[in-house]
């Protein structure tokens, strides 16, 4: 797992030093089904939100609380915790984005870099 784990982190580091900014303008991409109703569903399958969830649930809430109404405090709790983190990732990559554009390529690099020394890392 190591060996695969490490390929892929280096194909991705590869795919992100390669990789070009978009050009497709926010009408194109509306056109094209890609829509706000679109990012909002995915929410419901999205695999990191689920684990995230259920491990919350499992570890650190249901060892401790049976009572129905409190489980559902929690449930709304989590909730609106991800939908804060959701919204913080949202603000900070619009004000991000011009800078993000403009150092592109470094920043790109920077990131592939950081790949290749978690895919080294495995084996240290």
């Amino acid at each position: 797992m190591k060996c695969v784990g490490a390929v892929y982190m280096l194909y991705l580091a590869w795919k992100i030093y390669k990789s070009t900014a978009p050009t497709d303008s926010p009408t194109k991409i509306a056109q094209e089904g890609l829509s706000f109703l679109t990012g909002f569903t995915l929410q419901f399958v999205n695999m990191k939100i689920i684990i995230f969830c259920i491990t919350v649930m499992g570890s650190y809430i249901l060892p401790h609380f049976s009572a129905p109404l409190l489980l559902t405090g929690f449930v709304v709790l989590l909730a609106l915790s991800c939908f804060c983190a959701t919204i913080s990732w949202t603000l900070f990559g619009a004000l991000f984005s011009e800078l993000l554009a403009r150092r592109q390529k470094l920043i790109n690099t920077i990131l592939a870099l950081l790949l290749v020394y978690c895919a080294i890392s495995l084996f240290l």
